[in-house]
């Protein structure tokens, strides 16, 4: 085989092991999206698709922030929602479908893999063993853990990957462009781009291209970084507390006591560690896998949850600097951590001699047998629309009761395209007494009677109370004494 096929191959070889330990998600591929076991209950997921529709409905002329928060509309999403860059793209497709939104995460999970695959050759590893390597990566639940969370733009680490192997080849040019890819995945995800510029150090080798990059990608990335600072400055940083979804240390063993989105390949940390003692050149990359790997574990090292054992080095982070409290989810490294130890397993195959076959087929086998928990991680074929997308609404501004907990009422949006009142929390600011007392009438609470006046006089014409969660009827019955008959089942007119 020539050597550009047998490359080729090699950088595809994962894709295809991915795509059989994803038979059963693809199977439902146009049924509803992948990801939470109920995607229409996820604020995440439901947050994402909403903004693919809106960044649609702008693009078609037809505005769509303006029906958000009504009546003022929304100026920015930026603190709510602060890597658009992905979803602004997918908006050019047009509206979301559960087929492109699950393209879409296919496609970023493979483009991982070839990035993966092309930093192992970038380090000196074979095609064959790159494969190997990448395979362990690929049957790694945890490399899905965003596809599962609903979350498709922090699934992305390729362009990370990519900057790594620039670093690696040298040369001003290639500096330059390891610039351009380390300030796209910084927009990509903040936190994933300020872990590259640690974890990055080990594979400097020419320090002209790294101050070239650092000024390329400081230049790329101000504008964004400038504007997201601006819009975050007004948020209580403990909302959530940090370390909010952190990973167990029995995660990067890829034991069974741990829920599988945070579980390594069981071979992929032990395989390193050996590799790093033959291959010297695996040293590097062993240790900037440590530095994501010791992140990821939080502010409080846990085996399985549970009581904290010691506090960890991200603890220590979050002291010092105070931003990085910010950083909800520090297990969203091990995504990035994975890579690196493909690589070090990679580099320590080739060193195996005549071994080295008889020891890439083992590695592939044991990827093939993690197809278990590869199936756990993602669920598909719920419904492929959210509960109550086939009532219409009468005309003019609603307010969805019940929908404005964890931005569920807007997954309605894109069906009844109503004005709604705010639906996002962390928007809404703590003077507004009015959406105070509508979230007190979400919660049961006989809400002041001066609400209702108070709604009217915003423009506001219906009230609705559609029960996502099996809520009591509580708040129904309060919106009925206050407004009479419902014009249809869950809608009262104002």
């Amino acid at each position: 085989m020539r050597p550009q096929l047998s490359a080729l191959a090699a950088a595809l070889a994962p894709v295809g092991l991915l795509c059989a330990l994803l038979r059963g998600p693809i199977s439902a591929l146009g049924v509803s999206p992948w990801g939470p076991e109920d995607p229409w209950r996820n604020g995440d997921l439901i947050g994402g698709w909403w903004l693919w529709w809106a960044f649609a409905q702008e693009r078609a002329g037809r505005p769509a922030m303006e029906g958000l928060g009504y009546p003022d509309g929304v100026d920015s999403l930026l603190a709510v929602v602060p890597n658009p860059l992905d979803l602004w793209l997918l908006s050019w497709l047009g509206p979301p479908t559960a087929t492109l939104w699950n393209l879409n995460q296919l496609g970023q999970a493979s483009l991982n893999l070839i990035a993966a695959g092309i930093l192992a050759r970038a380090a000196g590893a074979s095609p064959l063993t790159s494969a190997a390597a990448c395979a362990l990566v690929a049957a790694s639940p945890t490399m899905l853990h965003e596809l599962a969370g609903g979350r498709p733009a922090t699934l992305v680490i390729w362009p990370g990957l990519f900057c790594l192997s620039l670093l690696l080849r040298g040369g001003l040019t290639a500096g330059a462009f390891a610039g351009l890819f380390a300030a796209l995945q910084g927009v990509a995800y903040a936190w994933h781009g300020l872990a590259l510029c640690l974890v990055g150090l080990p594979f400097v080798k020419d320090r002209r291209a790294l101050a070239l990059g650092v000024l390329v990608g400081a230049a790329a990335i101000t504008p964004y970084a400038v504007t997201l600072a601006e819009h975050l400055s007004a948020l209580p940083m403990d909302r959530p507390a940090a370390g909010y979804t952190s990973a167990p240390i029995a995660g990067l063993l890829g034991l069974g006591d741990v829920p599988p989105r945070v579980r390594l390949h069981p071979l992929l940390l032990p395989g390193a560690v050996l590799s790093a003692v033959f291959a010297p050149a695996a040293r590097r990359p062993l240790l900037a896998a440590a530095f994501a790997l010791a992140l990821a574990l939080g502010p409080g090292l846990t085996w399985a949850y549970g009581e904290p054992l010691v506090a960890g080095p991200f603890a220590w982070l979050t002291h010092w600097l105070e931003p990085l409290r910010r950083m909800h989810h520090p297990a969203r490294l091990l995504a990035l951590a994975a890579p690196l130890l493909g690589l070090c397993i990679a580099l320590g195959l080739d060193q195996l001699g005549r071994l080295r076959a008889w020891a890439v087929a083992a590695v592939v086998l044991a990827a093939g047998l993690n197809h278990q928990a590869m199936r756990e991680v993602v669920a598909w074929g719920a419904s492929p629309a959210p509960p109550y997308a086939d009532r219409a609404l009468p005309e003019g501004p609603a307010v969805d009761v019940l929908g404005m907990t964890h931005r569920v009422a807007l997954s309605l949006q894109p069906f009844h395209r109503q004005p709604l009142l705010e639906t996002l929390w962390f928007r809404r600011p703590a003077e507004d007494r009015v959406a105070q007392e509508v979230d007190r009438l979400a919660q049961g609470e006989r809400p002041a009677p001066w609400l209702w006046d108070a709604l009217r006089a915003r423009g506001f014409k219906t009230v609705v109370v559609w029960p996502r969660f099996g809520e009591p009827e509580d708040a129904a019955r309060h919106v009925e004494e206050a407004l009479g008959p419902p014009v249809q089942a869950g809608v009262w007119a104002l």
